[in-house]
């Protein structure tokens, strides 16, 4: 909880320095983030400390029953999103979210509830049967797609399927030089070490640690930049978290930076 606090008094230096938040300040990565005991705590602290416009987390929903709908309610909760399980844990998980969802009405609560599924893993039936049961209790409902991470070329993250879209379902894949999450998001882990992306699962690669160092020398920090530089170059292969990547190819074309690759290099001051 210290490193976390330090965390977000860092972003609220930031936000106060610049006068302008952050859009989103999500509370997950590789783990299911209800197994944390300080989860309601940690939101109330970030949303005390207004460093973002919305605070989120995504969670499979199993552990999210009474008692924890309420605690995140309470701490202010902005965005949830819940990834369905495909196993016998569904049918507790629509009841949960069926709980969430009618407790946040009758609380008129701001929480937003996004609920999605893996589509890869239904049939056409499965498919209509998920959208009839969480259609109703939720805000908004999406079927994903299976996406591959850092290091896909060493692991099918696939699952052996044939995949034509991005992780949204909809959008169809693209080669692109330049992803954008160096340019726009940061991840810290557990630990405090920060990575490139939330696709770097393993943690391959450290920019720099959040409990040894500011978290906006880190954001502005030569190692970021550097790797900044790479994908403007259209080299972003030289960094091997980033080489075979799944991820960029199906991001929505609204983030897509290639066109702007010059000015990038110029900005970055690594030409």
């Amino acid at each position: 909880m210290e490193l976390f606090q330090k965390i977000v008094d860092d972003l609220a230096a930031m936000t106060r320095r610049h006068g302008r938040r952050l859009q989103t300040l999500n509370l997950y990565k590789d783990g299911e983030p209800l197994l944390n005991d300080m989860l309601a705590s940690m939101i109330g602290y970030a949303k005390a400390g207004e460093v973002a416009d919305r605070v989120s987390t995504t969670t499979n929903g199993i552990l999210l029953n009474a008692n924890r709908v309420v605690q995140l309610i309470d701490a202010g909760l902005d965005y949830i999103r819940i990834s369905v399980p495909l196993d016998d844990n569904y049918w507790i998980v629509k009841e949960h979210c069926a709980f969430l969802y009618h407790e946040k009405v009758a609380r008129k609560a701001s929480l937003f509830v996004h609920v999605k599924a893996i589509g890869n893993l239904m049939s056409s039936r499965g498919q209509r049967r998920f959208r009839k049961d969480f259609a109703s209790i939720s805000d908004f409902l999406n079927i994903d797609n299976l996406m591959g991470w850092s290091g896909t070329q060493g692991s099918d993250f696939l699952l052996g399927h044939s995949v034509t879209r991005g992780m949204d379902g909809r959008t169809k894949l693209r080669e692109r030089k330049i992803c954008p999450e160096p340019f726009c998001r940061l991840a810290i882990n557990f630990n405090g070490s920060v990575s490139a992306c939330c696709v770097d699962w393993a943690m391959d690669k450290s920019y720099g640690n959040a409990e040894a160092a500011n978290v906006e020398e880190i954001w502005n920090g030569e190692e970021l930049d550097r790797l900044r530089a790479l994908h403007a170059r259209g080299d972003r292969d030289a960094n091997p978290i980033c080489k075979g990547c799944h991820y960029i190819m199906g991001l929505p074309s609204t983030v897509h930076l290639d066109h702007y690759a010059a000015s990038l290099v110029r900005m970055y001051g690594w030409a």
